[in-house]
């Protein structure tokens, strides 16, 4: 009796050796050595190229984009993390005005999208449906943007539960406002960007000299 058992024990391993023989096998065709990519979807620090290249170096140069409102959020400033003792720019839900989100998007493979990680560890990664990229049609045809776009994940940085947004915090870092601004201001041939970024971010918790484009270019 108990050799049956035995034997039948020595089957079952057999079997399962096999399987898991094949199953890596398939594993392996399936990646075959290449890295999953993912676009993202920056609003802030990371439309800055000399700021994002300190983090990743892009293959294809970004490109301008815009979020509907229907994505339900509003860009604000005013975020602080114990990361960054001075306020960032964030994402929040306002019940009363959702406003469009212009910003950039640039495609990274995974190991990008590690240091993108670690750079915005006071946020967390959340999915943009593609739907609501406004001009994403626009971009395929210029090539901006690839065809098939949407068999990659969106992602943008949301800021985490233990970050909060306090319009009268004073730790206002000047070089941090204009790192973004510049990055706004250095997109398309005119200051048409910066002004849809600053009309479209909630003014209240900006500076008095940074709520249009001739205070921040003249302060």
């Amino acid at each position: 009796m108990q050799k049956k058992y035995i034997y039948m024990l020595v089957i079952l391993l057999i079997i399962l050796f096999i399987y898991i023989i094949v199953h890596h096998s398939k594993t392996i065709e399936t990646y075959d050595g290449g890295e999953p990519e993912f676009y993202i979807f920056g609003y802030g620090s990371l439309v800055n190229d000399y700021s994002r290249k300190e983090t990743v170096l892009l293959k294809k140069a970004p490109v301008m984009a815009t979020i509907s409102e229907n994505f339900g959020y509003q860009r604000a400033y005013g975020f602080k993390s114990e990361d960054s003792p001075h306020r960032v720019f964030g994402l929040q839900q306002n019940p009363s005005y959702n406003s469009k989100i212009n910003g950039v998007l640039f495609k990274v493979n995974s190991e990008d999208l590690a240091r993108l990680d670690f750079r915005e560890k006071s946020y967390e990664k959340i999915v943009i449906p593609w739907n609501y990229v406004i001009n994403r049609e626009a971009l395929v045809k210029e090539n901006k943007l690839e065809k098939n776009y949407d068999k990659y994940t969106l992602f943008t940085y949301f800021p985490n539960d233990e970050m909060s947004i306090n319009k009268n915090n004073d730790f206002i870092s000047y070089d941090y406002l204009d790192k973004v601004y510049d990055g706004f201001y250095d997109k398309g041939d005119d200051d048409s960007f910066l002004t849809e970024f600053i009309n479209n971010t909630d003014n209240s918790t900006l500076p008095s000299d940074y709520t249009n484009v001739d205070n921040w270019i003249n302060s």
